[in-house]
């Protein structure tokens, strides 16, 4: 639903998995149990340290603090910075190049259309294509975020799809609002940076009651956007027009901004924690979703402020 109404307010970057991953077990007498990432839940009645970790039984916990990676492997195994970056640059790199093939056909049809021409044949199996895609590219990310383990080849697929479907989009809105999708791109951009900065300065943080509260937010928002789904199919009106889809807007884009402070979270405590290479495609994935749901929230944003203003 990433790619229609109600699509954004779904989002996690998988952080339970990683205790099942690569162990997190009890830890030895005199060393310290490691920091868990954030949003893991264990056993219930078990004893917890002061980030709700809830340790297994039965296995050797390393010493992450003190270098001990036994469990995990040596050294090279841990994910660093640089893993979570090149994931991400693939993933980033695959829906710009996709977007760009659907941003070719849309506007190719688009001017045959107004040439007199008509869609055409591929004009029609263009918007089949971009329907199609948008549904598996959601089925695919509700797989891959219940998914034990984050797949690549999934996030990969994800990655193609996602970039077809926002590329279209965009396309159509470009028709409309020339220049806008640039300025979504750089409305994007800026509230990335904006947030990391404000995270990086230690700023803006999750905290459990604040995340509840979020959570129920995001949960009314994706009601909110499946009821007014309904109403375009069926009756072809929106409730996301004027002041109301503005402020709408603007809320879904600082929910957004709390999920990205929960994607920094997790990477960092990840890489503090010494988790293996693989957790980098469970990041990246986290990162990439959130972004997508950003851009397309500002896209929708500055649509409904360009309407307004053409008046």
């Amino acid at each position: 639903m990433r790619n229609g109404e109600g699509a954004e307010a779904i989002h996690a970057p998988s952080a339970a998995d990683l205790d099942r991953m690569y162990g997190a077990p009890s830890a030895q007498a005199g060393q310290q149990a490691p920091q868990q990432p954030y949003g893991y839940n264990g056993p219930q009645n078990a004893p917890q340290n002061q980030y709700g970790y809830q340790p297994q039984q039965g296995y050797e916990q390393p010493n992450y603090a003190a270098g001990d990676l036994s469990v995990q492997g040596n050294q090279g195994d841990r994910m660093v910075m640089g893993d979570v970056l090149n994931k991400m640059t693939i993933m980033l790199g695959l829906i710009v190049a996709s977007g760009a093939v659907a941003w070719f056909l849309v506007m190719n049809s688009v001017r045959n259309a107004m040439a007199g021409m008509g869609f055409g044949a591929l004009g029609g199996s263009v918007f089949a294509m971009v329907g199609i895609a948008a549904l598996a590219a959601f089925v695919i990310a509700l797989v891959n975020q219940f998914k034990r383990v984050t797949s690549p080849t999934l996030s990969v697929i994800y990655a193609v799809l996602e970039g077809f479907v926002l590329g279209a989009i965009s396309a159509i809105a470009e028709v409309a609002y020339p220049g806008i999708a640039l300025q979504a791109v750089l409305g994007t951009v800026l509230v990335f940076a904006v947030t990391l900065g404000l995270f990086r300065s230690g700023k803006y943080r999750t905290s459990p009651r604040m995340t509840r509260i979020v959570m129920v937010a995001a949960i009314a928002y994706l009601a909110f956007s499946l009821v007014n789904l309904g109403l375009v199919l069926i009756a072809g009106t929106s409730m996301r027009t004027g002041l109301f889809g503005m402020a709408i807007g603007l809320f879904a884009v600082l929910l957004a901004t709390y999920f990205l402070v929960m994607d920094f979270e997790f990477i960092q405590n990840a890489i503090s924690q010494g988790a293996p290479k693989q957790v980098a495609w469970t990041c990246a994935f986290g990162l990439t979703l959130t972004l997508v749901w950003i851009y397309i929230e500002i896209l929708r944003l500055l649509m409904i402020i360009r309407e307004m203003v053409d008046r």
